[in-house]
């Protein structure tokens, strides 16, 4: 159960406060549960949720980087001893100049994530992934209104759950008829992201 003792937020927040709240929530126990930017790139605004937990897990995140950072670090990430994993990705800007953030923890197996996909893209690695038998754990989007993308992590699906992710820039009144269809079925939404 969340109470104001064990869940904080950071509202619109610029990169400098974003992380001095960031690390001193992490050193009280606190942990990253959701993180997105919007806003411009040169000085990118941070909105998160934290979550205290009574033994919070091994975790690192790093802010302000670009495409080829961001995955130099995953890389290094998972090149460590003990190794961390990214669990959020996520990016504000048009895709050449976007900058990313990212949330590392340990996991028992590895993730897939892509930090630019098209929607075309988005759409097909969701059939692979399901044809893995892995599910999609986060998902942001960025980029333009011409040109929108997607940054998004797949994980193994150890609890064998039904999902699908087939509501990709969908426009109203479908994006509407898509979500009572899928409602009325049982469903329920485990992730948002919204396309400019």
């Amino acid at each position: 159960q969340y109470t104001k003792e064990n869940l904080v937020t950071c509202l619109a927040s610029v990169p400098q406060l974003y992380e001095q709240w960031r690390d001193e929530k992490g050193r009280e126990g606190f942990r990253t549960v959701s993180l997105s930017l919007a806003g411009p790139t040169d000085v990118p605004i941070y909105t998160a949720v934290m979550v205290r937990y009574e033994r919070p897990f091994r975790a690192r995140s790093f802010t302000g980087l670009s495409l080829l950072q961001l995955q130099d670090t995953i890389a290094s990430m998972r090149a460590d001893p003990r190794p961390l994993h990214p669990y959020i990705i996520t990016a504000t800007g048009p895709r050449a100049s976007a900058v990313y953030a990212v949330c590392f923890r340990d996991m028992d197996s590895e993730p897939s994530p892509r930090p630019d996909l098209s929607p075309t893209e988005y759409a097909d690695e969701h059939e692979q992934m399901r044809a893995q038998d892995r599910i999609l754990l986060w998902v942001d989007a960025f980029g333009e209104a011409d040109n929108p993308r997607y940054c998004a992590i797949w994980g193994a699906n150890t609890r064998g759950e039904n999902w699908n992710a087939e509501a990709i820039d969908d426009k109203l009144p479908e994006r509407q008829q898509r979500f009572d269809a899928l409602t009325s079925l049982g469903a329920r939404v485990a992730l948002l992201a919204m396309t400019t």
